[in-house]
């Protein structure tokens, strides 16, 4: 099966670690247990998001009416974006056209794809000053629940 047809679907999220080179450390930035889904549709767009588990609710209904740190906290726990993805041999490519952060809007997130059974690996390198910080995300493809 090609990498197209194997990336088509829906995925949840098992985990999201970053490790740091030289020193070798690990993070995980939502934590040992983050919620996610990603969708790559067959007409050639994606979408993520990923946060962290158990966040806090804010304490009213309406965002409007949320505390300037309610936001933050919903801000800094939670992470999107959205845009059209191509393929190139054992990468996907992403093309920011929506996200939290504007920051992303409008970048190219290369990942380096890897199929397990019902699992894909996705992962990325960059470089921050002197060190090197590697992203692997684990998703498993998902199952509808139809309750």
């Amino acid at each position: 099966m090609a990498a197209r047809e194997k990336l088509i679907g829906t995925w949840k999220l098992v985990s999201w670690e970053i490790s740091y080179s030289p020193d070798g450390a690990v993070t995980c930035p939502f934590g040992q247990n983050p919620e996610g889904i990603l969708i790559y549709s067959p007409d050639g767009y994606m979408s993520a998001n990923i946060s962290q588990a158990d966040r806090s609710r804010f304490n009213s209904a309406s965002v409007r009416k949320a505390s300037e740190v309610e936001k933050c906290m919903a801000f800094e726990s939670n992470f999107s974006y959205a845009g059209p993805f191509k393929i190139e041999e054992d990468h996907v490519i992403h093309r920011v056209d929506h996200a939290l952060n504007p920051m992303m809007v409008g970048t190219i997130q290369r990942r380096h794809m890897e199929f397990v059974d019902r699992s894909l690996i996705l992962s990325a390198e960059e470089t921050l000053g002197e060190k090197n910080r590697r992203h692997r995300l684990h998703w498993v493809k998902a199952e509808p629940n139809h309750d």
